[in-house]
């Protein structure tokens, strides 16, 4: 089993030139994770492209995703859902998948509804990664409506069902995050996030078992990715986290990534 000491919760190798020399650079820099994807077939060819890293290294895994942003443009409709549904009874890892109703995607908000709701009942028992702009509220009460969150009830391993919701790049209300903590939710945090003031003062209220990191790198298809580069940009999250949290960083650090291996190990952590 490989420990390491550092997890990029949310990344998109297959937006890379290269998914497997990326994968392979992270592992080489001591960092596991989530790779998310945006579509079912980028989940498929992905898969393919890192087939070996995936059976080598126990603490990096592979999502299946429907990013909202290719429903909104019409680059996937019905067959994608239903291949998603089917990716989704052979992996643990969900991602990403989310809402999106910011202005320019407003009239795709129900087309979205509809297929967030059938995702998230055929996630269950899986590790999501989701995506909620202006939306938090309505992924919350659809994820309650078929029982994947509820207040009170432990996410991760300490589930009934194993799932755990992770919602990445949080930006909703402070109300919303109150609720989101409630339903015990996980957080990832990149630099965006820390970058603005009230992603700040959530990563000051956000419990200590709930935190996670993320880069959300390579921003585009196609755009280089840079394993080096991705290490110092989640040791300086973390700095910053530590100083916003007043705590020390060297157990921060060692508790964040604690928390990602209960996720992607399915198990409590070996710390």
């Amino acid at each position: 089993m490989t420990v390491f000491d550092l997890y990029d919760m949310h990344c998109h190798l297959a937006f890379s030139p290269d998914t497997r020399a990326s994968a392979i650079a992270l592992r080489q820099e001591g960092i596991g994770g989530m790779c998310a994807t945006v579509t079912p077939d980028e989940y498929h060819l992905a898969s393919l492209a890192l087939a070996d890293e995936l059976n080598r290294n126990s603490n990096f895994k592979l999502g299946v995703g429907l990013h909202p942003w290719w429903l909104s443009d019409g680059s996937c409709g019905a067959d994608a859902v239903d291949k998603l549904v089917a990716y989704a009874a052979e992996t643990r890892f969900i991602g990403e998948i989310g809402l999106d109703f910011a202005p320019r995607r407003a009239e795709s908000a129900q087309l979205q509804r509809t297929v967030f709701a059938r995702i998230a009942a055929a996630s269950r028992g899986k590790v999501l990664s989701v995506h909620a702009v202006k939306s938090v509220g309505v992924a919350l009460d659809l994820m309650e409506s078929v029982g994947l969150v509820a207040p009170g009830v432990p996410q991760g391993p300490q589930n009934p069902q194993g799932t755990a919701v992770i919602f990445h790049w949080f930006s909703g209300s402070g109300v919303e995050l109150a609720r989101a903590i409630e339903c015990g939710c996980y957080f990832s945090i990149n630099p965006r996030m820390l970058s603005t003031k009230r992603g700040r003062a959530y990563v000051q209220q956000i419990p200590e078992e709930k935190l996670l990191l993320e880069s959300d790198l390579p921003p585009a298809a196609g755009a280089e990715f840079n394993a080096r580069e991705v290490r110092a940009l989640l040791e300086a999250s973390l700095e910053h986290m530590a100083e916003l949290r007043r705590c020390r960083f060297d157990s921060l650090k060692e508790k964040v990534a604690a928390n990602s291996r209960v996720l992607l190990e399915g198990q409590p952590s070996l710390l």
